[in-house]
């Protein structure tokens, strides 16, 4: 999804659309998006500066880093951008933002609930399905 600069105006504009998963290109070993993102953009011009506000929602796959189970959640963030225009600049690229930001937003600890008991360290069973029967 790009967004031309000369058309943003000094008023608020609004772009919207939906970016395929595959074109954000975020998927690693322990999280991956579930669903293309919907994607709405406000943008001002103020002078030699684009101003956006950048709003996402996606769904996603997680794996729990205590019990190693797959979750699936609906997630949606906001996050903005100032940009200043230089003459080279004719579009901005706002897969790009979005791929960026998720990234920096998903962490690294994932879990599935905040009381997630975890697998046991001798059978490898999932605490949160019941006790565990070995030693």
């Amino acid at each position: 999804m790009k967004i031309s600069v000369k058309d943003i105006l000094s008023q608020r504009s609004n772009f919207e659309g939906t970016i395929p998963s595959n074109a954000l290109d975020v998927d690693c070993e322990y999280w991956q998006l579930d669903s293309d993102a919907w994607v709405s953009v406000d943008a001002y011009r103020v002078g030699d500066y684009v101003d956006l506000a950048i709003y996402v929602e996606a769904d996603v796959l997680l794996t729990c880093t205590r019990c190693l189970e797959e979750v699936r959640s609906h997630r949606n963030w906001k996050f903005s951008h100032h940009i200043k225009i230089v003459s080279e600049l004719q579009e901005i690229n706002i897969t790009q933002l979005v791929r960026e930001e998720i990234i920096l937003s998903i962490g690294m600890k994932n879990l599935c609930r905040e009381d997630c008991q975890g697998i046991c360290p001798v059978c490898g069973g999932n605490r949160n399905l019941g006790e565990c029967k070995c030693n």
